[in-house]
């Protein structure tokens, strides 16, 4: 508690938080969490920890670690409900086996597909 309230920056808690169930415990001491799908166990999980961060006054980024465009397309859906976004890890990748969300002006944004969005790479396969 001593650092987040003497610190100029924000805060954001990252692999302390794993499921919704987590964040109360949290909330005197941070800023915002990191909700990664790949840690959550998903879009329902990442959904009901955006919705208990908000109501424990939290700020909400969500992250990746190395994932591919289906998962970062995914995590594309929620967008609106962050205050942050920080999902690229696939523009990293050489072989990348889907395609989905694409970046525009630094933004990344869902395409017109069905579903989530997503296709496979005809040219990985």
């Amino acid at each position: 508690p001593h650092l987040y309230s003497r610190s100029p920056l924000p805060i954001f808690v990252d692999e302390s938080c794993f499921t919704a169930k987590d964040i109360p415990i949290l909330a005197e001491m941070v800023h915002g969490i990191n909700i990664k799908l790949m840690k959550s166990g998903g879009l329902t999980e990442a959904m009901r920890m955006v919705y208990v961060a908000k109501a424990c006054g939290l700020k909400v980024m969500f992250g990746c670690y190395s994932d591919s465009c289906l998962a970062n397309t995914a995590a594309v859906q929620l967008a609106p409900l962050a205050d942050y976004l920080d999902l690229d890890s696939h523009l990293n990748l050489i072989d990348d086996p889907f395609i989905g969300a694409e970046m525009e002006k630094g933004r990344l944004l869902p395409n017109d597909l069905p579903g989530l969005g997503v296709c496979l790479n005809s040219g990985m396969i």
